[in-house]
């Protein structure tokens, strides 16, 4: 064998060594990954949750208050209509989402 060619097989060899080191790192990565992305995902379904419904109470507050403070009337049933359509909706939503989620499992 030449050189040329004992160089060029040396060259395959050890890209083919150092190519399956990033492959097999890739892929445990991917799989502890894989491994905490359930549980990561109900946790941050959770906060999402979370973050939704204390929102939705804020709103209910800020509503509540927006009518001892106003004293036209029918503005202020317009406005909580359509916080109330607003809370709604994000509930549907929320809903939605947490079935999709449930069926994941």
């Amino acid at each position: 064998m030449s050189s040329t060619d004992t160089l060029l097989k040396a060259i395959i060899n050890r890209l083919s060594v150092r190519f399956g080191d990033v492959i097999s790192e890739v892929s445990s990565g991917f799989e502890a990954f894989a491994k905490k992305a359930p549980e990561r995902m109900r946790k941050e379904w959770s906060l999402f949750q979370e973050e939704v419904w204390a929102e939705a109470n804020r709103l209910d507050k800020d509503s509540e208050l927006g009518e001892e403070n106003n004293s036209v009337g029918s503005r202020t049933v317009s406005v909580n209509e359509s916080t109330q359509e607003k809370i709604d909706r994000l509930r549907g939503k929320v809903a939605k989402l947490n079935s999709e989620v449930e069926t994941w499992r």
